[in-house]
């Protein structure tokens, strides 16, 4: 499946470059592709994820995510590694990055968020 295989690269890439990458929405690259076609619309959020640093004592981690579109940015992760709502880093960090471009970008629990728009070069 093209999208396992997209995964698996992409995922190797990273941790050859020391990432200390994690999948999420599944247990692995194949769960995640299978689930992505298998799950109701609201429940497609699947991906990787690392973290890149930390800010105010939280762990910021970079996300590389599949929901509709591949889309990629930063997000606060509580102890668990699960995203939070931390308007307070939002709003200290986002100021310091160029403005999103996702949907995703919108919601609470992104700091910043962007996807690859070839008009926008």
């Amino acid at each position: 499946m093209l999208q396992e295989r997209f995964w698996t690269m992409l995922k190797q890439a990273l941790e050859n470059q020391g990432k200390a990458v994690t999948i999420y929405g599944g247990k692995s690259v194949k769960v995640i592709s299978q689930n992505y076609y298998q799950n109701s619309k609201g429940n497609k959020n699947i991906g990787l994820k690392y973290p890149v640093g930390q800010y105010a004592s939280m762990n910021i981690c970079m996300y590389i995510n599949l929901y509709s579109w591949v889309h990629y940015g930063l997000r606060v992760c509580d102890e668990q590694g699960n995203a939070i709502n931390r308007q307070d880093i939002k709003s200290d960090v986002a100021s310091s990055l160029s403005e999103g471009n996702a949907v995703a970008n919108k919601k609470d629990d992104w700091i910043v968020c962007y996807y690859n728009d070839e008009q926008r070069a």
